[in-house]
């Protein structure tokens, strides 16, 4: 199916979940107001059919079992603050999902659907009584879906981390073979990674601290490199937030892929990449873990080729496409007035560039390559 080519930078600002204490658009904010004072449901607390205003109201638009609860989150397991645990009397269990942008919501039914046939563990959501995806109210959508076991997790330099890496590779590697497979079932947008950069690359400019090495070099470097690298990339459907936090395991094995929600066509090493950067920013201020990390590197790259082997021009870019995530968030953080999220990338960014022997040394490696 035709894609339109645009630069992805103003969609960038939403739905991002990498950073620990990144800042997200509560959903709740813009509910409508029936439908706020009815989600003030305390944790655990059962909500009962009132009027037609309540949570237990919208649910009648699904063929459900009577509802036992309606909870934040999933007992000792993932929340998100646009989302409701459902639970009914006979223990089935949903998430209920607000969106406020109704872009695609059908087509992306469809694309976890057929993700689900290829054996990739997703929530499709649960078509209404009218046999829609989603269920409006206002300005807002809200989708049905079933629950998936699992936990996110969230200490990356535990004992075990290394291994940890390799599944989080596997687990990518095995999205992108299935959303290869399926990319036709959906019209979406391209990343225009090149122009993301650049603008971010201004932003970055402007916010660049006085007492840090200059930044020019660093950004000069990095148009140098996606400009060398990028038209050789493989490009396909991507997650585009691939971070830990989006993936459940239970008893070591991949449960779960969440939040589809700005999907597009892209480099697959950004996926990648995008991984790596989360797990360098959960140990960044350890000095012990930082250099761990290119350790993680390795076994998370490792992992991803028990499935599909980069290509060599992913193997040049891996420096690059760092790098650009980097520049990338420092301009969210910018934009979202983000103080601590802004340094933090800031130095994340100046360790990636300063350690770029390190990291290309990791690339050669993994490809046999003399270095």
């Amino acid at each position: 199916m035709k894609n339109d080519r645009i630069s992805y930078f103003p969609f960038l600002w939403e739905g991002r979940g990498r950073n620990a204490n990144r800042v997200r658009a509560d959903g709740y904010a813009r509910l409508p107001d029936n439908l706020k004072r009815a989600s003030l449901v305390e944790e655990g607390e059962v909500v009962r059919m009132q009027a037609t205003e309540d949570l237990t109201y919208l649910l009648t638009h699904w063929q459900l079992e009577p509802i036992r609860s309606i909870t934040a989150q999933a007992p000792g397991e993932y929340s998100a603050s646009n989302a409701k645990f459902i639970e009914t009397r006979s223990g089935k269990c949903y998430v209920l999902k607000h969106r406020t942008v109704r872009h695609d919501l059908q087509h992306e039914a469809a694309l976890l659907a057929a993700l689900e046939a290829h054996g990739v563990p997703v929530a499709v959501p649960r078509l209404t009584r009218g046999g829609e995806s989603y269920v409006q109210v206002g300005e807002a959508y809200f989708e049905l879906l079933p629950h998936l076991p699992g936990m996110v997790i969230t200490d990356h330099y535990a004992p075990g981390a290394a291994e940890r890496a390799r599944r989080f590779g596997a687990a990518i590697a095995q999205l992108h073979t299935a959303l290869q497979a399926c990319q036709q079932l959906i019209a979406t947008r391209e990343m225009d990674l090149l122009c993301d950069v650049t603008t971010a690359g201004q932003i970055t400019r402007q916010v660049w601290p006085d007492d840090q090495p200059p930044v020019e070099p660093i950004l000069s470097e990095l148009n140098r490199g996606l400009v060398a690298h990028y038209p050789e990339l493989p490009q396909q459907l991507i997650h585009r937030d691939a971070h830990p936090g989006n993936m459940l395991f239970l008893d070591d094995r991949l449960s779960g892929w969440l939040d589809f929600e700005i999907m597009l066509r892209g480099p697959r090493l950004f996926d990648l990449c995008y991984c790596a950067t989360s797990l360098l920013i959960s140990g960044l201020d350890d000095p012990t873990r930082r250099q761990s990390w290119l350790a993680l590197l390795i076994a998370l790259v490792a992992g991803y080729e028990t499935t599909t082997c980069l290509s060599t021009a992913e193997r040049a870019a891996l420096w690059h496409m760092l790098l650009s995530i980097e520049v990338i968030f420092i301009a969210f953080f910018k934009n979202i007035e983000h103080a601590a999220g802004l340094a933090q990338n800031i130095r994340a960014l100046i360790w990636i560039y300063e350690n770029q022997a390190a990291i290309q040394r990791v690339s050669a490696d993994l490809c046999g390559l003399p270095w």
